[in-house]
C-alpha cells in the first residue's frame, strides 16, 4: 500500500526512506491526454515559447513573479518549463483556472514527488521550482553545484534554494556505476525522473577544460525509477512523458 510522501518542506529527515506515489500506465495515458497541446492552451497564462512566469513567496514572505527558461536551444534551461509543466501534470494540478502558475498562498502541488533531474545544467531553475512546491528534487551532472550560475529567480542576492548543493549529485552518467551511486546518495528510488538535451550533447567545463558531454539518460532513468514512476525526455515542440515499464525494452 503506497502514500504520498509530505511535502518536502516538512521532509526534514533524509535518512527516512519515503514511499512514493505510484503511477500505472492508464494514468500515464491520461497525463498525456492533458499535455496534448498544453502551450496552446496556456498562452496568455504565462507559458509558451519556452519561457514561464509564476508567482511564488519571495523570501520575506511577499508574492512575487519569477521567469524561467528563455536559455539557448542548446542548454537545458530553455526546456525547464516543459519539465515544470509535466511535473504539475502528473500531479493532476488544474491547468484550466485563471491564476494557473499562482502559488503565493505557499501551497506545495508537488508534494508526493522525488525527483531526479539528469543534466540538470548550470542553472537548475527546474529544481530550484520544484523544491519550492514541495517536491524533493535532486539534480546531475558533471559539472559540480558550484559551477551553477546566479539565475533571474534569485530573490534581491538571496538565493532562491540554498538547498542546491546538498541535493546535487556531481558524477558522469557514463559511468557503469552512476546508477548505483546515484540511489545510495539519494537513499533510494524516485518516481519521477526528467532530462533535457542531455543525449544531444551540451557543452560543459569539465577538468578545467570545455567540451561537449552527452550521456545516454534513459540507461540511467530505468535504474533509478520505481515500477511504476514516470520518466519525461523533453523533445521540442511536445510536452510528453513515459511509464517507466516502457524503459525496460
Amino acid at each position: 500500500m503506497s502514500r504520498e510522501i509530505p511535502s518536502f518542506e516538512k521532509t526534514e529527515n533524509k535518512e527516512q526512506i519515503q514511499e512514493l506515489k505510484h503511477f500505472t500506465l492508464e494514468q500515464v495515458n491520461e497525463i498525456n491526454k492533458r499535455l496534448e497541446g498544453i502551450e496552446s492552451k496556456l498562452r496568455g497564462k504565462g507559458y509558451g515559447n519556452g519561457m514561464m512566469s509564476l508567482t511564488l513567496k519571495d523570501h520575506e514572505g511577499n508574492a512575487r513573479r519569477f521567469g524561467i527558461g528563455g536559455g539557448m536551444g542548446y542548454d537545458a534551461t530553455a526546456f525547464n518549463p516543459d519539465q515544470v509543466i509535466a511535473a504539475l501534470a502528473i500531479v493532476g494540478h488544474d491547468f484550466d483556472k485563471e491564476k494557473v502558475f499562482d502559488f503565493s498562498d505557499g501551497s506545495k502541488p508537488l508534494g508526493g514527488l522525488k525527483i531526479l533531474d539528469l543534466g540538470c545544467g548550470v542553472q537548475p531553475e527546474f529544481s530550484y521550482i520544484a523544491r519550492r512546491l514541495g517536491a524533493e528534487t535532486w539534480t546531475v551532472d558533471v559539472i559540480p553545484a558550484s559551477e551553477f550560475q546566479p539565475i533571474e529567480i534569485s530573490e534581491e542576492g538571496k538565493p532562491i534554494d540554498e538547498r542546491a548543493a546538498e541535493f546535487h549529485i556531481q558524477i558522469d552518467l557514463n559511468n557503469p556505476d552512476a546508477a548505483q551511486k546515484i540511489l545510495e546518495k539519494a537513499n533510494g528510488k524516485f518516481n519521477f525522473v526528467t532530462e533535457a538535451h542531455l543525449s544531444t550533447g551540451t557543452m560543459r567545463t569539465i577538468a578545467g577544460r570545455e567540451r561537449d558531454y552527452a550521456a545516454y539518460g534513459e540507461d540511467t532513468a530505468k535504474d533509478v525509477l520505481i515500477d511504476e514512476g514516470v520518466y519525461q525526455k523533453v523533445e521540442p515542440l511536445e510536452v510528453r512523458v513515459r511509464h517507466a515499464g516502457s524503459l525496460k525494452y
